[in-house]
């Protein structure tokens, strides 16, 4: 027995409808927990889906996917700073943050994150587990 495709999309229109179906049939009453069970999601987003379709007057194009992408990135480093410490860094290569700093007046983390941006920084060497090395010689 081959496995059913579901599209999220779709479901949510579904859901919307048989929660508008069930909401004028019961003249405003509906077990929406009953509903939610049925569609296999928590009431809380059932009940931010119905807001939702509300609010733009029961148009079933709200159960489109939305973006996930932050409306602001407040600790992201300007792009002139950024391009200058780049082309500091293509200068000085063995330098890290700290040295970048003095030279351009940018924040160790701006210079840090400018750097690993354009695959100039390694990644950190693993850390030493406290934890286990005292569980193994407690035993």
């Amino acid at each position: 027995m081959p496995w059913k495709e579901t599209d999220p999309v779709k479901q949510r229109v579904k859901f919307l409808l048989e929660w508008e179906k069930r909401w004028y049939a019961g003249d405003g009453r509906t077990n929406f927990a009953a509903l939610c069970r049925e569609f296999g999601i928590s009431r809380q987003v059932g009940y931010d889906l119905v807001a939702r379709y509300r609010k733009a007057q029961h148009d079933v194009s709200v159960a489109a996917e939305r973006s996930r992408r932050p409306h602001t990135s407040p600790t992201k480093v300007a792009l002139e700073l950024e391009d200058f410490i780049v082309s500091a860094r293509k200068q000085h290569p063995t330098w890290g943050p700290k040295k970048l700093r003095g030279v351009d007046s940018a924040p160790p983390s701006g210079a840090a994150a400018s750097g690993a941006e354009h695959g100039r920084r390694h990644p950190p060497p693993p850390r030493h587990d406290a934890r286990a090395a005292t569980e193994a010689s407690e035993q």
